[in-house]
């Protein structure tokens, strides 16, 4: 069952929400109609529903699979759906939980990017860039790269990369659209430095991998 609701799931992004599925002005007129009634009537049980599947891989490898199915399908819903839904304790700490676990760690870390890339207002983008508290985390991935594990675990660093070269990106144009505004600009570029040394060291990793 779990497995059919993901391909429903994986279907709905490719034939409703994706971009190549925007032919024409009366398909993108019929599928927004859709996402609008999907977001006001099941999205949180959808949502549900995915952690459901998500949490039932704690002490049950065999699950490992189907949650990484889910997984790699919620950053495509990411992009549409209320940020609360995902970027809430019960989802992050999960994901936090994942980026250990190399089954399950380069799709947390593509559900991160995604959170962090997710459209918003500056003045909303950095209290989640606050909350995320990913900094301390790409540090510690940085340490594992100067270690000489990236060779080991090649997908996983580009993934890191990915995500702290987001973050940089995020943390920059907050700065640039908050500023004159008491506090706000500081914080971000406190990010920004804090990120600038790990974008190096990943990049260098991955040329040399």
């Amino acid at each position: 069952v779990a497995d059919i609701f993901i391909r429903t799931l994986q279907c709905v992004d490719d034939e409703i929400a994706c971009r190549e599925a925007q032919e024409n002005f009366e398909l993108r007129a019929r599928n927004t109609m859709i996402k609008d009634s999907m977001r006001q009537d099941c999205m949180p049980q959808l949502i549900d529903a995915c952690f459901t599947i998500i949490e039932s891989t704690n002490g049950t490898p065999e699950h490992k699979p189907l949650a990484r199915s889910c997984l790699e399908i919620i950053p495509s819903y990411t992009t549409w759906v209320s940020l609360d839904l995902i970027a809430c304790d019960r989802f992050l700490s999960k994901l936090l939980q994942f980026l250990s676990d190399e089954d399950l760690r380069v799709a947390a870390a593509d559900n991160l990017h995604a959170i962090v890339c997710k459209q918003m207002a500056p003045e909303d983008k950095l209290p989640l860039l606050q909350r995320l508290q990913l900094l301390p985390l790409l540090q510690a991935g940085a340490t594992l790269v100067q270690e000489g594990a990236a060779v080991d675990h090649e997908a996983f660093v580009a993934k890191l990369a990915a995500l702290t070269s987001a973050f940089a990106t995020e943390c920059m144009d907050c700065s640039d659209k908050l500023y004159g505004r008491a506090g706000m600009p500081e914080e971000a570029d406190r990010f920004l430095l804090g990120c600038v040394p790990l974008v190096y060291i990943y990049m260098n990793a991955l040329d040399h991998g």
